[in-house]
């Protein structure tokens, strides 16, 4: 009987937020209402879950049957129990609905959808036409997607960046400039959607590579946009260093994981702003013998920050002072870096990344020379590399030699 009553209760409010709870006085309307709310989570997380890549299960159906021996539970958000459900939540919408697959999906249909829409729209001359519109008749049936787009189905999930930053109070979600955002990427290769967290605490934005056959130039457009437009915080900027690491190597070849010092998260070590030789003050100012017990570490990271100081170029640069280990799959550790530097918007040409390899030992920078000359054997064949020996370690420029290779 519970359950009937909450069926008819739902179909009163329709949707989750549709009564304001700060309106409702009564104490036991409050619970009701309250307890509709945990049961239609608990529906569609049933519903959710046959459709998750989640590594296990739950019978929610047999939960909402059962419900009446464990409203306590559910009346103390504190509980073991709700704290299960809000985990479940969280894991389902990360792998489903705030994953860059779906955001690029319901996006690219979206602006597949909005062209048809333009295109068919300028045709209509009278009411008739404009009718058969509404009602999706004939020719104007076209005009909405019944599929997964091509381009998004045949997309390897391992070329897609999602990038997310907390949304403040005051920040609005402005659909018609993240529409101008993406119609300034080039379309046919690179997709882009944004997307607001269930809670509208966060705003997840996506982008994806259709092709890799301009993988060099569409990844520094991707970098490039991301950056301009802050689309990170400080929690996962190390999602930026991955991506533009990949792409200098032979494609979809090699995954990496990325080291940090003792007691310092991966994000703690990426630097983003605008200047070579202030981001080299940055570290210095944030890395010292008092952080970082380890010399051969710390080493390392003054090491980048040396390179840093030694260009001289005012645009963005992202670097990287943690380590970072490239793998091919299947098979363990082939090779190994200990710093890295990207300038998204600097010509390829001209030398638009850096590695860095440090010795912390005299003559050490003969053997990072030899580290970085294996290191250029895994790199992209369009690529070409120059070694740089500096005292007790040694830094790969890095170019593109053929626009037309990548």
């Amino acid at each position: 009987e519970m359950v009937l009553s909450l069926v008819r209760f739902s179909a009163f409010l329709s949707m989750k937020y549709s009564i304001d709870p700060s309106l409702i006085k009564n104490e036991a309307t409050s619970k009701i209402f309250f307890l509709y709310k945990k049961v239609r989570k608990i529906a569609y997380l049933s519903v959710d879950m046959i459709y998750t890549p989640a590594s296990f299960g739950a019978n929610l159906s047999r939960m909402i049957y059962s419900i009446s021996s464990y409203v306590d539970d559910l009346f103390d958000e504190n509980s073991a129990m709700n704290k299960s459900i809000q985990q479940l939540e969280d894991i389902i919408h990360q792998q489903i609905y705030d994953s860059s697959m779906c955001i690029l999906n319901s996006s690219r249909i979206e602006q597949n959808a909005y062209t048809s829409y333009a295109d068919i729209s300028k045709k209509i001359k009278n009411v008739f036409q404009l009718r058969k519109l509404l009602l999706e008749q004939e020719e104007y049936n076209s005009i909405y997607s019944r599929f997964q787009p091509k381009e998004i189905h045949n997309m390897f999930p391992s070329s897609t960046l999602l990038l997310s930053k907390e949304l403040k109070t005051n920040d609005v979600y402005d659909m018609s400039r993240e529409a101008e955002i993406a119609s300034k990427l080039p379309y046919s290769r690179i997709a882009y959607g944004t997307q607001p967290a269930q809670n509208f605490k966060r705003i997840y934005s996506a982008y994806g590579l259709i092709t890799t056959k301009s993988v060099l130039a569409d990844v520094q457009t991707i970098i490039s946009n991301a950056t301009m437009l802050k689309k990170y915080d400080n929690t996962n900027h190390i999602e930026l260093v991955k991506y533009a690491v990949k792409s200098l190597y032979d494609y979809g070849n090699f995954y990496f994981n990325m080291t940090s010092p003792n007691g310092i998260s991966a994000n703690d070590c990426v630097f983003i702003g605008n200047g070579c030789k202030k981001i080299a003050a940055e570290i210095r100012n944030v890395f010292s013998k008092n952080e970082i017990a380890n010399p051969d570490s710390l080493h390392e990271i003054l090491s980048c920050a040396a390179v840093l100081e030694s260009l001289n170029y005012s645009g963005t640069v992202i670097c990287y002072v943690g380590g970072i280990k490239a793998s091919k799959y299947k098979t363990e550790k082939i090779d190994e870096l200990d710093g890295f530097i990207y300038l998204p918007n600097k010509e390829r040409r001209d030398g638009f990344a850096y590695i860095v390899e440090a010795k912390n030992y005299f003559g050490g920078e003969r053997d990072a020379e030899k580290q970085l000359i294996t290191t250029s054997r895994y790199l992209n064949k369009c690529l070409t590399t120059e070694i740089v020996k500096k005292t007790k370690c040694a830094y790969m420029i890095i170019k593109e030699n053929n626009y037309d290779c990548s």
